[in-house]
């Protein structure tokens, strides 16, 4: 009976000191491993990130230059006077450089139902340094516009950052004219001045941007615009395009018995003026 006493006093014990001391240093040693681990995970989701981020600009960056360049072109328009006033109002270029282009381009969206341009604009590209929120000076790829296309296609519009801090850009210009490939890349091309007009078949585009976790480390992006519109689009004036249009509604001529506006003037067999005097449509006369 003692011993069974003796046996529920030892049950009923509570913990010792050093037990407590024990249990607790082991919970925080427990947790200090384990919001170690979290902070890290953390640290290291929002390091990803960042540099997913990053990644991703220079990617968007790289895409709409490549668009926009490959809707490039250069027009004979403007090599002469414009309007009565003998004035030049509308001139195309393409002036590329190593660190610089400036373009025209069917590359604008008109933003509002109002706005007086067409798709037609004026496109630049180069490094400026800018002012940024925090107060610091940065050097960004800049993007300037400016629509409609006027006398000055280097020159107006807004200018914007399109990649922020960036190293350097570099633009070369594949020249198809050269035998050698090796040589066939350029660092300048002015497609008015010393290429009659025609564009370059490809540039080439680079961009170097540091590493985002590390400063000490650049990161080097590389890409190609295919420039589809490669000779000078020729447009004639209002009263020459309307005389070669008779003078094909002429050549063509007008089948009155197919069914087929064959002369495109808008007319179908008999309706056509062309079949005025033809025998098989005497009965509509």
């Amino acid at each position: 009976m003692n011993a069974l006493r003796r046996l529920t006093r030892l049950d009923r014990r509570g913990m010792t000191l050093i037990e407590v001391m024990l249990a607790v240093a082991i919970l925080a040693t427990l947790m200090a491993l384990t919001s170690g681990l979290i902070a890290a995970s953390f640290r290291y989701r929002r390091s990803t990130l960042d540099k997913f981020d990053r990644y991703r600009e220079v990617q968007q960056a790289m895409e709409r230059m490549s668009r926009e360049i490959g809707a490039a072109f250069v027009t004979n328009v403007g090599q002469e006077a414009t309007n009565d006033r003998h004035e030049i109002t509308y001139q195309t270029i393409f002036e590329g450089h190593d660190d610089e282009l400036n373009f025209t381009a069917f590359a604008h969206l008109r933003t509002r139902t109002d706005e007086l341009a067409s798709e037609q604009c004026e496109i630049s590209y180069r490094i400026e340094t800018q002012d940024g929120e925090d107060g610091k000076s940065h050097r960004n790829l800049v993007r300037r516009e400016d629509a409609p296309i006027d006398a000055n296609p280097d020159e107006g519009g807004v200018m914007y950052a399109l990649l922020r801090d960036v190293e350097s850009v570099e633009f070369e210009y594949w020249d198809p004219t050269r035998e050698i490939a090796d040589e066939a890349w350029v660092a300048q091309w002015d497609a008015i001045n010393d290429h009659e007009g025609h564009l370059p078949a490809r540039v080439k585009i680079t961009i170097q941007i540091k590493h985002p976790l590390n400063e000490r480390v650049e990161l080097e992006f590389s890409t190609q615009a295919q420039v589809m519109l490669q000779d000078p689009l020729v447009i004639l004036p209002t009263d020459l395009a309307a005389a070669l249009a008779d003078y094909r509604n002429l050549a063509l001529g007008e089948d009155c018995t197919d069914g087929v506006d064959n002369n495109g003037d808008g007319a179908v067999d008999c309706d056509d003026e062309a079949c005025l005097e033809d025998p098989a449509c005497e009965d509509n006369q």
